[in-house]
């Protein structure tokens, strides 16, 4: 009796290690779950993004921060007054991941031209390049 207890939790245990178990993605794509910021101007300072809505914020040469731990959103976004060749902001993280993908938007318009965006399925596109073909 006992080694069938034991076989029995051995396959449950395989089983419950190789199950896909369901992610909330709810802190990415519902809104109304993240943080309101209601309008203010921001100015030269660090913005931490992760998990906030901004609503009619001003941005005046700021560091943002986005660590990649939820979603981040921005409503009638406005930008202070640079000279040319000034940046408006500074974009960094704390997470790899998300270093590595802004190196790379960096790259790809550096070297192309070509500005960087991600559509509604969280697929990278590259504006005024021939998209790749739907999957089925």
């Amino acid at each position: 009796m006992a080694m069938i207890v034991v076989a029995l939790l051995t396959v449950f245990d395989i089983y419950d290690r190789h199950r896909t178990h369901a992610e909330d993605t709810s802190k990415w794509t519902d809104i109304d779950k993240l943080e309101q910021v209601p309008s203010r101007v921001f100015r030269s300072e660090t913005v931490v993004v992760d998990g906030k809505y901004f609503l009619s914020p001003t941005f005046d040469h700021v560091m943002f921060v986005y660590n990649g731990t939820a979603g981040v959103a921005m409503d009638d976004v406005h930008f202070g007054r640079t000279s040319p060749g000034e940046r408006a902001f500074q974009i960094g993280s704390r997470n790899n991941a998300v270093k590595t993908t802004l190196k790379l938007e960096t790259l790809l318009f550096a070297s192309v031209g070509c500005r960087t965006g991600i559509d509604n399925l969280g697929n990278a596109y590259i504006e005024g390049a021939t998209p790749p073909n739907p999957q089925p």
